[in-house]
């Protein structure tokens, strides 16, 4: 199987804060997306915090946008959608927020894997019976089924760093970010 430059795609990278933490997603777009492209990419990144926005902290805000062309060398900064719009308010929040995080992954249709995680979710793991394996199924939680339905439905479609659509699985893992757990003790 080949290896893949990083930026052998376009990429669209959302800057954000959850739980007082910086944060930022990547997404990988077709290798041909150009500029005039970029505003119907964020706004189904925007469409997917919407989705989530029942389970999203109040203090979640979208702080920046860049992007990056196929072949580029370097992120370029983009003026996105603003969005601030979680739904669960933070009082009585547990420190341990800050390190967890949905997961969403898949694989392309050439077969190499793709995700990221969203931090920022107000869910805990211990007490959701349906997340007691650590991972929420679309059937168990509406929310997870209408992100699902944003990154596979709403175009552009998502690609893997091979520049083939991504197939999302249709669930959502939830973990606690090793990095973020270290940084919180």
């Amino acid at each position: 199987m080949p290896d893949y430059a990083p930026n052998y795609t376009a990429r669209l990278r959302v800057a954000y804060t959850a739980v007082g933490k910086n944060h930022h997603m990547t997404w990988r777009l077709a290798p041909d997306t150009g500029p005039a492209d970029l505003a119907v990419a964020a706004d189904k990144v925007v469409a997917f915090f919407d989705a989530l926005s029942t389970q999203v902290w109040g203090d979640t805000v979208i702080t920046g946008w860049s992007y990056q062309l196929a072949d580029g060398a370097f992120f370029l900064p983009y003026g996105g959608p603003a969005w601030a719009d979680g739904g669960v308010s933070a009082s009585g929040r547990s420190p341990s927020q800050a390190a967890l995080a949905l997961g969403f992954i898949g694989r392309s249709i050439g077969g190499l894997r793709g995700g990221f995680f969203l931090y920022g979710v107000a869910i805990n793991p211990v007490t959701l019976a349906t997340a007691s394996d650590f991972r929420l199924h679309s059937s168990e939680a509406a929310y997870i089924s209408t992100a699902v339905a944003v990154l596979a439905d709403t175009p552009p479609p998502l690609v893997a760093n091979d520049g083939n659509d991504m197939i999302w699985y249709e669930y959502a893992n939830v973990k606690y970010n090793d990095y973020w757990v270290r940084k919180s003790r």
